[in-house]
């Protein structure tokens, strides 16, 4: 694998030690990612329900979304897996 080259030449320089508490920076930076995918699956979920409204969708897809939406916001990931596994086999049924 082949690393960028401004990356390499900052691996090898070794600022990354200058960080005074390294695991911290990674946990915060790894969090941030986590809330970034978080805010994404909403917008990305918010979208297709707004097009589901709009019509020619199943009132079943339609709710199925609303329900992953609320699983979304509580952050239930079990219900969230099963919900999205149903609207998937509920988009091939109508294809």
């Amino acid at each position: 694998m082949l690393l960028p080259t401004p990356t390499a030449q900052l691996v090898l320089s070794g600022k990354y030690a200058e960080s005074k508490d390294p695991r911290a920076s990674l946990a915060a930076m790894v969090a941030g990612l986590e809330e970034r995918l978080v805010m994404l699956d909403r917008k990305g979920l918010e979208t297709s329900l707004s097009v589901a409204k709009r019509g020619g969708v199943s009132p079943e897809l339609v709710r199925l979304q609303a329900q992953l939406a609320v699983a979304q916001r509580k952050g239930d990931r079990e219900l969230v897996e099963q919900l999205m596994a149903l609207i998937s086999s509920n988009r091939k049924q109508a294809e």
